[in-house]
């Protein structure tokens, strides 16, 4: 259950995203796909500090179009904010 993590959040791309951060942002170039794609392979935890602070947007949605499209898919409000949400719209 996703619910009971440390706090996850999903990144859609993230090998791209780590790229994107320590070899464009950054100016790392020695972080390539092929070096970021060995280093997750060994399965530990690595720090790498930034000079540049980047901005995070975090959207938490319990409402979201499936993946046609073609219905809403409605998922358990797990951080019970969705009661807040309707009475603010009230």
């Amino acid at each position: 259950d996703r619910a009971l993590s440390s706090g996850c959040i999903r990144v859609h791309y993230p090998m791209e995203m780590a790229q994107y951060i320590l070899a464009g942002i950054e100016g790392k170039q020695q972080y390539t796909a092929g070096k970021l794609d060995t280093m997750t392979r060994t399965k530990r935890t690595r720090w790498e500090p930034l000079k540049h602070k980047i901005p995070v947007c975090i959207t938490y949605l319990t409402a979201f179009p499936d993946s046609t499209s073609a219905h809403i898919r409605f998922v358990r409000d797990i951080y019970h904010r969705d009661d807040k949400l309707m009475a603010m719209m009230k």
